[in-house]
């Protein structure tokens, strides 16, 4: 199984993760909460249920020990965060080939190819070291749109502004 297909098979996956933590059973029992402030309801429920499990999954993809420093893997999260419409400080450099990458990922993952792979492998990146900066950069890119739409719920006017 080539890399490209590796990805892809973590992107689905990680889809029909969120698809069953969101999905229409979670919505029916918010239902009962409040019905008069639905969409209030969803997003503090949402927040508060998960919100141990994201920390987990934040900590073990951006401070573990891998192949990549985590000073870059929080890099990669930030900037990706960034692109998806996370307001956020600025972020230490990039080198160009992780940059293009980076933002491969986080607004077109779609499109990343097996030469999106073998460039990283050619500027001295092991596949252990782009896995880990594919997943640093889904994280923030997932949890933007997440943050965004938790708050676009909430009914704040920021959240339906385009980023």
């Amino acid at each position: 199984m080539s890399m490209c297909q590796t990805l892809a098979l973590l992107f689905n996956i990680v889809r029909l993760a969120l698809r069953e933590m969101f999905g229409s059973q979670e919505m029916e029992s918010c239902n009962a909460l409040a019905p008069d402030s639905l969409e209030e309801e969803r997003a503090g429920f949402l927040c508060m249920r998960y919100a141990e499990q994201t920390r987990i999954l934040s900590n073990a993809v951006l401070s573990s020990p891998g192949e990549t420093n985590p000073t870059l893997r929080r890099a990669v999260e930030t900037q990706a965060a960034k692109l998806s419409g996370r307001a956020s400080s600025p972020t230490s450099p990039l080198p160009d080939e992780v940059e293009r990458y980076v933002t491969k990922v986080a607004l077109h993952a779609y499109k990343v190819t097996d030469r999106d792979i073998q460039a990283l492998a050619e500027a001295g990146y092991s596949e252990d070291a782009i896995f880990e900066l594919t997943l640093s950069a889904a994280l923030g890119a997932g949890m933007a749109r997440l943050e965004i739409g938790l708050n676009a719920l909430k009914g704040d006017a920021d959240a339906t502004q385009s980023h």
